[in-house]
């Protein structure tokens, strides 16, 4: 194979650091320490037990100094609240398969214990749509479960539809009413992150009055 091309998988856990528990639904970044600028070569959202894997091809850092291994730190965020970081323990000349990677945080895992939200309408859906959107971008493959099966994302992630809401909805989006339970629920098994991730900015277009 191609050195450029080669894959490196980094596998590891993410825990709190007084619980030990894994923490989910966290963002952990790869970085590839350079004298000059440091490289982003992959990220992952941790799973139901703190567990993440990033793959990338070793074409992402050897650029300037024609690195033969990367030498790696993590970054750590809730949405694109920056959490914490591994920057004062670079893993120098990591090799192919990194599958030991322990990083503790000082950080709660509060997405269990989050508020539940009762909306009754469709404008009380949106009223709330950046709240929801972080719950989305917090929730492993969020993006891409709300694509397959919003009802079920929104059950899932502590937003409670009335079943007016639910009508109001499939008048705006009637498309929704024959989506299938099934890729949802083979996706929501899946511990991978998906190759293609969806990023939710907003949740249905608003209806004209």
């Amino acid at each position: 194979m191609n050195e450029e091309n080669k894959i490196y998988k980094i596998s590891g856990v993410l825990t709190n650091n007084r619980s030990h528990q894994g923490i989910t639904g966290l963002r952990v970044e790869a970085w590839d320490k350079d004298f000059i600028f440091d490289d982003l070569v992959g990220d992952a959202i941790s799973n139901e037990q703190g567990a993440f894997q990033i793959e990338f091809k070793a074409s992402y850092f050897r650029e300037l100094f024609l690195d033969i291994r990367p030498d790696l730190y993590f970054k750590i965020f809730h949405g694109n609240k920056f959490i914490d970081s591994t920057e004062n323990s670079v893993l120098w000349n990591v090799d192919q398969e990194l599958t030991h990677v322990n990083i503790e945080v000082d950080y709660e895992n509060n997405q269990g214990s989050e508020s539940r939200l009762k909306i009754n309408t469709y404008e009380e859906l949106l009223a709330h749509e950046s709240q929801i959107v972080e719950r989305i971008a917090n929730t492993p493959n969020g993006g891409n479960l709300f694509l397959i099966h919003p009802f079920l994302l929104f059950e899932d992630i502590g937003v409670e539809l009335s079943e007016n809401a639910k009508a109001e909805i499939l008048a705006t989006e009637p498309r929704l009413a024959g989506f299938s339970t099934l890729p949802y629920q083979a996706l929501k098994a899946s511990n991978s992150p998906q190759n293609v991730r969806v990023h939710v900015r907003g949740l249905f277009a608003r209806r004209s009055v």
